[in-house]
């Protein structure tokens, strides 16, 4: 096992390398050092203050190119600190370790490391650019919750190249390539992308109709950026009052887009809208039947479906065939036709994890 670690804090850095076992093999790295000589099998960690000044253009470039080049790219952060959180995602990180880092939260890190992974055996390069602006985008919306002027141009390119990625690679590849990123909101978000954009092209929408959609599940749970780390990274079930804080997201999201005053009115009210039903069940309005547009009900669809696909602390992750089936049990509460007109991305889905079980 080979670490480097990149430190800003010499003497902390060599504490915990003197923890390391022997067969852990460790150097550091001044954060003014060259990242060109580090070698092919080591992994970085990287443990600095990713706010001071001398974390220039130059260093976040090299990071994201160790990124690029498949090695593990761990950072050590303030927990509670989502702008350190967001920076580090931007970086291109593989792994996010809170402070105070020990001996054996690294060794946990090379055991997961060695596990075959496709963000180590290698991503199509398509869908690694996409990742990387999404990457980007998302950590910029999530960093303090604010959409500075510029933002729907940044979601629109990173939209574009989703587009593309899944047109060149599959969504197939896609979901598993999200499965891979280390954070459940970017997660989250990445996969309904996906999801929405290999729907409205299996309804063949115009070129414009399906970016509009990806722009709108892109950005849908953005309000996110605006609840307590502490709650979104909660290990079990939240309370009544966490739940309720959480259902503030839709509105949060509206807000950030709104005070943008860039974004199609269409679009924020997908973000606002999204965890609407048709029979008035859901929030945060209790809006209900043609209240609720069309770009809204899609990405619900395409968001309970996510969901389900996904573990959580509170159930498990469940096969696409099993989620749609849920899906269609929910009645009145989402657009029947549009929700059968899903199947074929379960029936691609669940071919290709047939398909993965095989081989």
């Amino acid at each position: 096992m080979h670490l480097r670690i990149l430190a800003g804090d010499e003497a902390r850095a060599r504490d915990l390398a003197s923890q390391l076992p022997p067969e852990v093999t460790c150097r550091l790295l001044p954060p003014a050092g060259p990242l060109s000589d580090i070698e092919p099998d080591e992994s970085v960690l990287v443990d600095i203050d990713l706010g001071n000044s001398w974390v220039t253009a130059e260093l976040r470039d090299g990071l994201r190119a160790l990124r690029r080049a498949r090695r593990v790219l761990a950072f050590a952060i303030d927990g509670a600190s989502r702008a350190q959180h967001a920076a580090a995602s931007s970086m291109g990180a593989t792994h996010i370790l809170s402070r105070p880092l020990s001996a054996g939260k690294l060794l946990d890190l090379f055991r997961e490391a060695s596990q075959p992974a496709l963000a180590r055996i290698g991503l199509p390069p398509e869908i690694q650019a996409s990742f990387e602006t999404n990457g980007a985008m998302l950590a910029r919306l999530l960093n303090g919750g604010q959409a500075p002027q510029g933002t729907r141009l940044q979601v629109e390119t990173a939209t574009d190249e989703t587009i593309e990625a899944i047109a060149q690679a599959g969504l197939a590849t896609w979901i598993e390539a999200v499965k891979c990123h280390h954070d459940a909101t970017f997660r989250h978000c990445l996969q309904v992308n996906g999801l929405a954009i290999a729907f409205a092209r299996t309804l063949g929408f115009s070129r414009a109709d399906i970016r509009r959609l990806g722009v709108a599940s892109a950005v849908h749970d953005i309000g996110k950026a605006r609840v307590p780390v502490r709650i979104l990274d909660k290990q079990g079930r939240l309370s009544p009052e966490e739940i309720d804080i959480v259902k503030l997201h839709p509105r949060w999201g509206a807000d950030i887009l709104g005070e943008a005053a860039e974004f199609e009115p269409e679009v924020v009210d997908a973000v606002l809208h999204h965890h609407e039903m048709l029979n008035g069940s859901g929030y945060p309005d209790g809006i209900c039947g043609r209240e609720i547009g069309d770009l809204t009900r899609l990405v619900t669809i395409v968001d309970i479906f996510s969901a389900l696909l996904e573990e959580r602390a509170y159930k498990p992750s469940f096969p696409p065939e099993k989620a749609f089936e849920m899906m269609l049990g929910m009645g009145d509460r989402l657009d029947g036709p549009l929700v059968r007109a899903f199947r074929p991305i379960v029936e691609a889905l669940q071919a290709a994890m047939v398909g993965r079980a095989a081989s």
